[in-house]
């Protein structure tokens, strides 16, 4: 059940940082590209602020990548990882796990049930369903702080201008990343839609079927879109240039233009709905389209013309497809109820396939795709590192 507490109140409650004995320790944090992640390194979610979902990691492979070692959490997992320096970072069921990426050794835990984290200068950022948010440090998993909210954080934070950002059930904040101190919160119903960043704004959907776009200094409301039904956006904005893509739970995904919230172009599914967040790269967008009766509407992954909107292909599969795909140079990535698959990104004909039988059952996270490697989580708790 929803909390219904009024936002007078939280100006008056919100956020005790918890005292730290590493934010003043002096203590050498490594440096992280803030346009996002390269070869070696995956530090949120989609892979950069704007959510474009694409790899660093180079040319796309044209074989299947063999298993390395798998490391069980205990949970489904649903989160993605994020990689810096060698290191994993994972929430587990009741655990957050730092491992090491080349041998999949627990290097440190933390008590706390993590959702997709985001890895910035030194500091591991995350929230939880105990209705927490929580920075640790990435070598040690100290806390550096935490705070209590009102409602579990789902969305995978952003970090911009020395401020993490993300949404709960019942508001959307901004936090200094360093002390936890509040910036500035405003009530937005239902935020599950991890945000984006362009040109100095957070974007942003709610479970209310509107896209927000806020100024990330202030929370001042720049624009909202509102998609004509009342249906939950999921998914997490890929911006590029300046436009702005995504998808609601009706089956619709739009553009619009990012620095006026604009409509330029609406698809709309035959019958499918839309959870996941999209992948875009140069003229075409990514999209995964689930579906309540996948004997009768099969689920599938769908590229449309960034320009135009038109489907240019559309691969079907035989159960779940609940990843959201990954860009990789030449070819898209997906996990679904059989397995992951390269699609050739101008056709989608099928490059090669790691059935479930090589790693697991379903595949609900992000893969996460490093030079020669790829982490994917498994509905049955297990992350797997496979290789080329």
């Amino acid at each position: 059940m929803k909390k219904s507490t009024s936002p007078l109140f939280y100006l008056s409650i919100f956020f005790f940082a918890l005292a730290t004995s590493f934010a003043s320790s002096g203590c050498d944090k490594e440096k992280t590209d803030p346009t996002g992640s390269d070869s070696s390194s995956w530090i949120r979610e989609r892979g950069d602020n704007a959510n474009t979902g694409v790899s660093g990691a180079g040319k796309g492979q044209s074989k299947a990548p063999k298993g390395d070692w798998t490391f069980d959490t205990d949970n489904i997992l649903k989160s993605t990882p994020a990689v810096f320096d060698n290191k994993v970072y994972i929430g587990g069921n009741g655990e957050f796990y730092a491992l090491n990426l080349k041998t999949g050794a627990v290097e440190w835990t933390a008590p706390y049930y993590g959702n997709s984290a985001t890895y910035d200068d030194g500091v591991i950022y995350f929230g939880n369903n105990d209705d927490e948010f929580i920075a640790l440090n990435a070598k040690t998993g100290e806390v550096e702080w935490a705070v209590t909210t009102p409602d579990r954080v789902e969305t995978n934070p952003l970090i911009v201008d020395g401020a993490v950002l993300f949404g709960d059930g019942d508001n959307f904040y901004a936090l200094d990343k360093t002390t936890g101190d509040l910036i500035w919160n405003k009530y937005v119903y239902g935020t599950q839609s991890s945000p984006g960043f362009h040109n100095g704004h957070v974007l942003f959907g709610n479970d209310n079927g509107t896209l927000f776009c806020l100024d990330a200094a202030s929370g001042d409301e720049a624009w909202t879109f509102e998609t004509g039904s009342n249906d939950a956006i999921y998914s997490a904005p890929a911006i590029l240039q300046d436009e702005v893509y995504f998808g609601n739970v009706d089956g619709k995904i739009f553009k619009l233009n990012a620095n006026t919230g604009d409509l330029i172009w609406q698809y709309t599914t035959d019958g499918r709905l839309g959870f996941g967040s999209g992948a875009v790269a140069e003229d075409k967008v990514y999209f995964t389209c689930s579906s309540t009766a996948p004997s009768v509407v099969p689920e599938r992954i769908v590229c449309l013309d960034a320009e135009t909107g038109d489907e240019l292909w559309a691969v079907t599969f035989d159960g779940p497809a609940f990843s959201d795909p990954i860009i990789v140079d030449d070819q898209v990535w997906i996990g679904t109820s059989q397995g992951l698959y390269a699609l050739d990104r101008q056709t989608g004909d099928q490059i090669w396939g790691v059935t479930q039988d090589s790693g697991g059952t379903a595949i609900w996270s992000t893969p996460v795709v490093l030079k020669n490697k790829v982490l994917v989580g498994f509905a049955d708790g297990n992350l797997h590192l496979f290789e080329f």
